[in-house]
């Protein structure tokens, strides 16, 4: 809400009523003025307690947000902060760090044809990231993770940036690694996918210790679901990349296989620290298993 949001409000009203009199006293100087103030009688009016009751709440709204703000000052400010630091960061994602990846692949003689399909993908990366911060900051505002929220918000900028840096500095060297080799495009893709899953998992163990440091169960549900479509997000990529070739008895058994695993239910890390830790483990194993087998089967093929 802006500073002067409530006495706009307020100003409008009285400029309403004065226009009012100044009809009325139009009137009192016309000859018919009896018939007009029967119109004028006769218009819809608003009620006077009715005017006084929206006036007040106008005032009593604007007071609760200054007192909310007053209560709450310097979380606002961390979040108002980070809001602003992921603003300019997106523009220059959009601008100079665009240029900046065309310019590292051109020095090693890979074209922008080629890298323009890398960016796009790290900008669908990048937008998933970002859909997590307006969810987040809405929660803290409820009065939720006080303690630790810069502590998220760090972890999620670490991630994002891994994310980047991947893109600028090691997607190239996959590429021309494989560009050679039979089946380069699926082996090329598969690498990509494998690298991201391992970002995702760094992500997920620094994530884990914050959700044990917060006292609410709320709390650590909420973390777990507001993480969620990121952690995902490497499976699905590569439950496509396998669904998107003509699949074999041993692609269809690995699919199936990721598919099992992103049912499995998040709040079943929630029993203690140790727990969790052995079932994030016991699941990440699983997924690296699978992604040995693909990635040996991808390089017969």
């Amino acid at each position: 809400m802006r500073t002067d949001e409530p006495k706009r409000k307020i100003l409008s009203v009285k400029a309403q009523a004065e226009n009012f009199f100044a009809r009325l006293e139009k009137i009192n100087g016309n000859e018919n003025s009896l018939r007009e103030l029967v119109d004028l009688y006769a218009e819809p009016r608003l009620d006077f307690e009715l005017l006084v009751e929206n006036l007040s709440r106008i005032v009593s709204d604007a007071q609760r947000r200054v007192n909310f703000f007053a209560a709450n000052k310097n979380i606002i400010a961390c979040l108002v902060k980070a809001h602003g630091a992921w603003s300019d960061d997106y523009k220059a994602f959009k601008t100079t760090k665009r240029e900046t990846l065309k310019n590292i692949c051109d020095a090693t003689g890979i074209y922008w044809k080629i890298p323009s399909a890398w960016y796009k993908d790290w900008q669908t990366k990048r937008f998933a990231i970002e859909q997590n911060l307006l969810p987040l900051f809405e929660f803290v505002l409820k009065g939720n993770l006080r303690g630790v929220v810069e502590r998220v918000l760090n972890v999620l900028d670490k991630y994002r940036a891994a994310v980047e840096d991947f893109y600028l500095n090691e997607r190239k060297n996959i590429y021309m690694q494989i560009s050679n080799a039979a089946g380069s495009n699926e082996q090329d893709r598969l690498e990509k996918d494998i690298r991201l899953f391992q970002l995702t998992e760094t992500f997920q163990r620094d994530l884990l210790e914050i959700i044990f440091a917060c006292d609410k169960s709320e709390e650590r549900i909420f973390l777990l679901h507001w993480a969620k479509p990121l952690l995902d997000l490497p499976i699905d990529e590569l439950s496509k990349f396998i669904s998107d070739r003509k699949l074999d008895a041993m692609s269809q058994e690995i699919l199936m296989r990721f598919y099992d695993l992103k049912k499995q239910n998040y709040e079943q890390f929630l029993a203690d620290n140790k727990t969790a830790d052995q079932a994030l483990k016991q699941r990440n194993a699983k997924i690296n298993e699978l992604l040995f087998s693909e990635r040996v089967f991808t390089s017969k093929k």
